[in-house]
């Protein structure tokens, strides 16, 4: 499969950034709601609905397990812009590294024909008397 272009990548991870970090605002406001509302409501009359109260308190515990989950998700969409960011800069670096590369071959043609020696570290290191 081809890959996306880079834009469409950061678009996406910007969004899901975005999308974690208000989803995880939603979910505070939500729980703290319900827990103002829990401390203001008065004790259950006995013939509550047992099936309200157990919808209540699974509403309660979806949205507190909701919370850590957003974080989540915001913490990993922000690496992951954070990564392409470099991955872009890295990719920009080495394009104008390949520009200056065909540049340096476009004013000197022979410089693909000429290779430097290979370093060999134990090659002994010559001194020319005269440059004591």
């Amino acid at each position: 499969l081809p890959l996306p272009p880079l834009r469409r990548i950061q678009r996406g991870a910007a969004v899901a950034e975005t999308a974690a970090g208000l989803a995880g605002v939603l979910a505070r406001k939500l729980l703290s709601q319900l827990h103002r509302k829990q401390a203001t409501l008065p004790a259950l009359p006995a013939d509550v609905d047992e099936e309200l109260v157990h919808r209540q308190q699974v509403a309660r515990s979806g949205l507190a397990s909701l919370l850590p989950a957003c974080v989540r998700l915001g913490v990993c969409a922000s690496m992951h812009a954070c990564l392409l960011r470099e991955a872009e800069r890295s990719s920009a670096r080495e394009r104008e590294r390949e520009r200056e590369r065909e540049r340096e071959r476009e004013r000197c043609p022979e410089m693909d024909t000429i290779r430097p020696p290979p370093s060999d570290s134990t090659a002994p290191i010559f001194v020319h008397p005269t440059t004591f």
